[in-house]
């Protein structure tokens, strides 16, 4: 009987130091890509952008710059994971809105059972909507503090906080230099060909699992943009920039044969255009412009981004409404 009562205090305890750890600033600050979610997905939703890690920080400086704008890129997403979003929240979009789908050169081969985010799902939507859930995996989401030296740091942060970390731009120095973004970009296009079984990123990929993954993905681009058009939104591709070091790794055959299939796969009558900055000039050799010194934009290559963006897609829409 003694034993049980202790047993539940110290239940009943870790779930109070859980709890009070999950509001603290530190778990905040490991939690910054759910920042918009937890400030609340707006209303009628004019300008809205979805994708994975590419999508993420191009588009982090949009709520600055743009009224009635949303970012709902999430990094390591999928394009299953997009239509999950824009599934369940459609409605917050205003109709006509202009919606980027961000899309990059390995997203045709990247499946949900791949990323490492489904943590993430289990705090933005409801559990029916999640493949696969399980009121044991949400529990197990729920449960911050592991039994392991993190957690007792995370014990630790529950009563002796951080300071918040606001924006993506203070995690990161303004600038990396020629040696480390050589190194950074090496290991991610190095990453890619292990994850996807590859020889390398110039030629068209043999791999039959990549081949039905970029079919399957295919059709889940296609429902996303059909979802789309019956809110009757402007739906944009977005390529976001690489640097040249980062480019260098990709082959055009690679882009070709996976990426611009998947594109061209898509009926015309549902996207305006492409707008493809993978090799735009301006991003080539200013490194500023990343975090990692060609994938993540910066802050500053953020901004510079968006203004390229906005300008194309205005001209986009005026050479579309005169026709």
């Amino acid at each position: 009987m003694i034993a049980a009562v202790i047993v539940i205090i110290l239940l009943v305890a870790y779930l109070l130091v859980n709890n009070r750890y999950k509001r603290s600033n530190a778990y905040k600050n490991q939690q910054i890509e759910l920042q918009n979610y937890r400030n609340g997905v707006p209303e009628h939703i004019k300008y809205a952008s979805f994708g994975s890690t590419y999508g993420f920080y191009a588009f982090d400086q949009m709520s600055d710059m743009v009224p009635d704008s949303f970012n709902f890129c999430l990094p390591g997403e999928s394009l299953e994971g997009d239509r999950l979003l824009v599934n369940h929240y459609i409605n917050h979009l205003e109709e006509g809105a202009t919606v980027f789908l961000n899309l990059a050169a390995c997203v045709p081969f990247f499946r949900y059972s791949m990323s490492h985010n489904e943590a993430d799902y289990y705090k933005l939507l409801p559990l029916s909507d999640i493949p696969n859930h399980s009121p044991l995996k949400a529990f197990k989401y729920y449960l911050v503090i592991r039994p392991n030296k993190h957690g007792i740091k995370n014990c630790i942060r529950a009563f002796i906080d951080t300071p918040v970390t606001k924006r993506l731009s203070e995690r990161y120095p303004e600038y990396y230099n020629l040696d480390f973004a050589e190194k950074q970009m090496k290991g991610m296009a190095d990453g890619w060909i292990n994850l996807f079984h590859l020889n390398d990123l110039k030629r068209k990929t043999e791999n039959k699992e990549n081949d039905r993954n970029l079919e399957y993905n295919t059709r889940v681009l296609l429902d996303i943009c059909t979802k789309l058009k019956q809110r009757k939104a402007k739906v944009y591709f977005v390529i976001p920039p690489f640097s040249r070091i980062l480019n260098q790794y990709f082959g055009d055959e690679f882009i070709t044969s996976g990426l611009y299939k998947m594109i061209g796969s898509i009926p015309k009558e549902l996207y305006q255009e492409v707008l493809d900055l993978r090799k735009g000039t301006d991003y080539q050799n200013d490194f500023s412009c990343f975090y990692d010194g060609g994938f993540r934009l910066s802050k500053r290559g953020s901004q510079k981004f968006l203004k390229q963006i906005f300008m194309r897609l205005s001209d986009g829409i005026d050479r579309k409404d005169k026709k």
